[in-house]
């Protein structure tokens, strides 16, 4: 995960710079839809305080994974734990770092939290963000069937607790099946939106 390996057309290249902070097409997406997604988990919208003890749980849910599953808690040791509130409503990674909102993660037990790490992990060690694997799919739906390929996994491999406070993408309809495949089925099957209809 050291910069010497990642190539110069990696995800990281292509953040957009706004103001010295750097916005992944992700982390755009994310902002559109964080005040909705506030509402229904009734978020509260005060001052912004850092809780450093959402972060030492993260840290611990990292422990717990590097004694019980060594391969993944060793490689979640190497994201840098950021808290991102600002912009992030649940948690993201670009590769590098684990984003998360404090106040969602007070809202999950100690086995989700290592469900919500090992999620994050898995984007890393796939590679998801890399646009050599995405190649020209849509985001949104790349973002999806990845989502449901590593949650998946997870549930398979005993990594935590499934989250139950939001829905999460889980079918075992997709077992056995890559994310490429994952995608081509979503794709099939999402209902198609005419853009024209959305433009005001």
């Amino acid at each position: 995960m050291g910069n010497s390996s990642r190539k110069p057309n990696s995800y990281s290249s292509q953040l957009e710079d706004r103001g010295g902070e750097f916005y992944s097409p992700l982390r755009l997406f994310l902002e559109k839809e964080k005040a909705d997604i506030k509402k229904a988990l009734n978020l509260p919208d005060v001052p912004f305080v850092l809780d450093k003890e959402q972060r030492e749980r993260i840290t611990l849910a990292r422990v717990r994974m590097l004694m019980k599953h060594p391969f993944w808690g060793n490689l979640a040791t190497r994201l840098k734990v950021v808290e991102a509130s600002n912009w992030c409503p649940t948690a993201a990674t670009d590769g590098r770092c684990l984003y998360y909102n404090q106040e969602f993660i007070k809202l999950l037990d100690d086995d989700e939290l290592v469900f919500l790490v090992g999620h994050e992990l898995l984007h890393c060690i796939y590679e998801h963000m890399d646009p050599d694997v995405k190649g020209d799919r849509n985001s949104i739906i790349w973002n999806i069937a990845t989502d449901y390929n590593i949650n998946m996994t997870l549930d398979e491999q005993g990594i935590g607790k499934v989250i139950t406070l939001v829905e999460i993408l889980l079918d075992y309809k997709y077992r056995g099946m890559s994310s490429f495949e994952i995608y081509d089925d979503v794709l099939a099957n999402v209902p198609k939106i005419d853009l024209d209809k959305l433009v005001d």
